[in-house]
C-alpha cells in the first residue's frame, strides 16, 4: 500500500504539476479548486517533491495574499521577501510600494532561479487587486524572451480592426501599435485595465469615454509609422491616465500636456528599441527606426520653447487660458517639450502618473491644489510620489504659489 493520504485522488494533479516545474521554462501557473480542498497543500507537496528530486540550488517564496489593497499587499510581499532572505534576488525589498513592483520583483526572483507562489490568489481577479494578473503576466513573458521585442500579453490587448488603413497590411499596423504600446505601459509599470480595439477614421485621433473595450480611433494611413506611434501614444497615456473617471474639471489640460509628452517620450525609445530589436512584421524597421526621433523633433519644434529663466512666469500667464479651453495646442505642447527631458532620464516617473483622475479634481481650485491631489492620492495607495513635485518644481506651482485662485 502506497503512503500519503493526504494526497489520495490527487496524484494526476501532483504530477501534471510537477511536470510543469521541471520543464526548465518559465510559467505563470493557476491552481484552481473549491476552498479548503487543499491547494496550498498541493504546492507545497509539490515543492517537497521537487526537493526530493536532489539539490537544484532554487529557493521558494511563498505569501499568503490579503484581502486588503495594494499598498496593503505589497507590506505582506515586502515582509515575506525580507524574513525569507531574498531581498537582494527581489531587486531590494524597500521600493516595493504598490501592485507594479510587486511583479517587478517576482519577476526578479523568477530570474534568479526562485519559485514565487501567491497563495488566495483568486483575489486579485476583482477589486483593487485586479490588475495583479496582467502585470504577472507582462514578466512571464520578459522571462520567457517572446516576440522579438513585443509581448505577447500586450499584443493580444491591442486589436486592429478592419477599414481603410491605405496601403499597408493590418499586421504591420499591429506591430507597430503593440510596440509603442509596450513601451509606454513598461513605463506606467502595469498594461492597461482592458483591451484597446483601434480602427481608422477622417477626423482628429480620439478614444471614447465610457467604452470597455477602449475605443481608439486615429487618421494615420499608409505606412507612416511615425504617426501612427505619435497618435497612438497619445490616445493610450489618456486611457493609462484614467481619463473618463472625472471629466468636468478645468484641470485637464494637464492630461493633454502629459498625453502629448507621451507621444514625443515614445517616438524617442522606439527609436532605440527598433534599432536593437526590430518588430516582426514591419519591413525594415531598424533602418526605419532613426525616423521615429526625428518626427518627434519635428513636433516638438511645432511649439514655443519655455525659457529656462521664466518657466515659473509662464504658468501663471498662460494658465488661465489653458484651464478655459485645454486643447490650446501650442500651449500643452510646449509644457510637454519642457517636461520631455525630464521624463526621458527617469521614465519611472511616469508610474504617478497612473494614479491621475482617481479622485475628483473638480474639487482642486488651483492648480497646485491638483498636484497636492494627486500626491495624497498615490500616497494613500502605498506610493511614495516623486512626480507631482517634480512637475509643480519645473512649472512653478508649488504649493505656495496658488496659481489659478
Amino acid at each position: 500500500m502506497q503512503g500519503g493520504w493526504a494526497f489520495y485522488g490527487r496524484q494526476e494533479e501532483l504530477g501534471a504539476l510537477l511536470e510543469r516545474m521541471r520543464a526548465g521554462r518559465w510559467f505563470f501557473g493557476t491552481i484552481r479548486g473549491r476552498r479548503r480542498i487543499g491547494k496550498t497543500a498541493l504546492i507545497q507537496q509539490a515543492l517537497d517533491t521537487l526537493k526530493a528530486d536532489g539539490p537544484t540550488g532554487r529557493r521558494t517564496l511563498l505569501v499568503h495574499l490579503p484581502d486588503s489593497s495594494p499598498a496593503d499587499v505589497a507590506a505582506v510581499f515586502r515582509t515575506a521577501v525580507r524574513e525569507s532572505g531574498l531581498e537582494a534576488q527581489a531587486g531590494g525589498s524597500r521600493s516595493i510600494r504598490g501592485l507594479p513592483e510587486v511583479a517587478a520583483a517576482v519577476g526578479s526572483l523568477c530570474a534568479a532561479g526562485t519559485i514565487v507562489v501567491l497563495d488566495e490568489f483568486q483575489l486579485c481577479h476583482q477589486g483593487p487587486l485586479r490588475g495583479l494578473p496582467s502585470l504577472l503576466q507582462m514578466q512571464v513573458d520578459r522571462l520567457q524572451g517572446r516576440g522579438n521585442g513585443v509581448m505577447p500579453a500586450m499584443a493580444a490587448l491591442v486589436t486592429v480592426e478592419n477599414g481603410n488603413w491605405g496601403a499597408t497590411s493590418l499586421r504591420a499596423i499591429h506591430a507597430v501599435l503593440a510596440s509603442a504600446a509596450e513601451v509606454l505601459s513598461e513605463a506606467f509599470g502595469r498594461p492597461p485595465e482592458a483591451p484597446i480595439r483601434v480602427a481608422p477614421w477622417r477626423m482628429a485621433p480620439q478614444v471614447f469615454d465610457d467604452q470597455r473595450p477602449y475605443q481608439v480611433r486615429l487618421s494615420a494611413r499608409d505606412r507612416y509609422w511615425s504617426q501612427y506611434v505619435y497618435q497612438f501614444s497619445h490616445e493610450l497615456c489618456h486611457v493609462m491616465t484614467n481619463f473618463d473617471a472625472h471629466r468636468g474639471h478645468k484641470h485637464r489640460w494637464f492630461d493633454e500636456s502629459l498625453c502629448e509628452l507621451a507621444s514625443l517620450f515614445v517616438l524617442h525609445r522606439l527609436a532605440d528599441v527598433w534599432a536593437e530589436e526590430p518588430p516582426d512584421g514591419i519591413p525594415d524597421a531598424a533602418g526605419f527606426a532613426p525616423n521615429h526621433r526625428t518626427y518627434a523633433r519635428d513636433m516638438a519644434d511645432r511649439y514655443p520653447r519655455i525659457g529656462r529663466a521664466d518657466h515659473r512666469d509662464w504658468l501663471a500667464t498662460h494658465l488661465a487660458a489653458l484651464e478655459a479651453n485645454r486643447y490650446e495646442r501650442e500651449l500643452t505642447g510646449a509644457v510637454a517639450v519642457l517636461l520631455l527631458d525630464m521624463f526621458q532620464a527617469d521614465p519611472t516617473l511616469w508610474r504617478d502618473c497612473a494614479h491621475l483622475n482617481l479622485w475628483n479634481p473638480a474639487d482642486d481650485s488651483t492648480f497646485a491644489d491638483y498636484l497636492e491631489s494627486w500626491a495624497a492620492h498615490s500616497g494613500a495607495h502605498g506610493i511614495e510620489p516623486r512626480t507631482p513635485a517634480a512637475i509643480g518644481a519645473a512649472l512653478g506651482a508649488q504649493a505656495d504659489q496658488k496659481l489659478g485662485a
